[in-house]
């Protein structure tokens, strides 16, 4: 958690007296609270973590508390709205299409008593306002604004905002499959069927497998490991078919060298 200290006027007043410039950066204080030398100038500031949230600065001078108030996340605002955000910056230099940003706002408040808006910049990700989630970005700096109309429980229409900064980053190399080769078929929901990173990247992908004696057993065009009608095997073909190697030919794109390997699938 992220704590910006902020002073009273008496504490400016005396270290002044001092005659000393002092900083204090903000600092990541864990629930036990924290305890640190300020710079080299004799001064010590301990945190004591609760509610409410108190500092004791000494040194040379005495002991000088000052009560912050109490912590609160730093997304929340006064109204209690929170915004959390998930990015996604582009994953391959060949398929700059998988960026994206997604907002969530929640709040202690009844959601049929206000509303969000969602202010982006740059704005044409979202000319209509509405968007909480933007995706297909190109590199580059993004911000948002939330404003928010809300009602209050003696019928007020009050307003709050919540911005955001994000940069999306530029991917590093090109998209790169990866095949994973087990399948344990026991549907516990660990590798119950043939997986496939980064498949996603190319939609227009054929998968083909057959076994051992060449016979083919599927044949899917948009293979999709988040899809179960679009992966191998369903939990109907795992319940049939033995445990052994099985072979794969995965065309990613017409044209390209398809990847050819095998895969064992193991049945408890």
């Amino acid at each position: 958690m992220k704590l910006l200290l902020t002073f009273h006027l008496s504490l400016f007043c005396w270290i002044a007296l001092q005659s000393q410039t002092i900083s204090i950066s903000p600092q990541v204080i864990n629930a036990a609270g924290d305890h640190r030398a300020i710079g080299s100038s004799g001064i010590y500031l301990t945190d004591n973590v609760g509610e409410p949230f108190t500092e004791t600065i000494y040194g040379n001078a005495g002991k000088f508390m000052i009560t912050q108030g109490f912590i609160q996340p730093e997304t929340v605002t006064q109204a209690g709205f929170t915004l959390n955000a998930i990015q996604q910056s582009l994953q391959c230099l060949d398929k700059e299409d998988d960026a994206f940003i997604a907002l969530t706002l929640t709040s202690t408040i009844d959601t049929s008593k206000y509303r969000a808006k969602y202010f982006w910049t740059p704005s044409s990700v979202c000319p209509n306002n509405d968007c909480a989630k933007i995706d297909t970005l190109k590199p580059g700096a993004y911000s948002v604004m939330v404003r928010i109309s809300y009602t209050t429980n003696v019928g007020v229409v009050r307003f709050d905002s919540i911005p955001r900064n994000f940069q999306i980053d530029q991917a590093t190399q090109n998209c790169i499959i990866k095949v994973f080769s087990g399948i344990s078929a026991n549907n516990d929901g660990k590798n119950d069927f043939f997986s496939i990173e980064n498949i996603k990247e190319f939609p227009n992908n054929r998968v083909t497998i057959y076994n051992r004696w060449g016979t083919q057993l599927a044949d899917i065009n948009g293979y999709d490991n988040e899809k179960p009608e679009k992966r191998w095997p369903s939990q109907e073909e795992a319940d049939k078919l033995p445990s052994s190697t099985y072979f794969y030919i995965i065309e990613l794109e017409k044209g390209k060298n398809p990847v050819k390997g095998w895969v064992e699938l193991i049945k408890n």
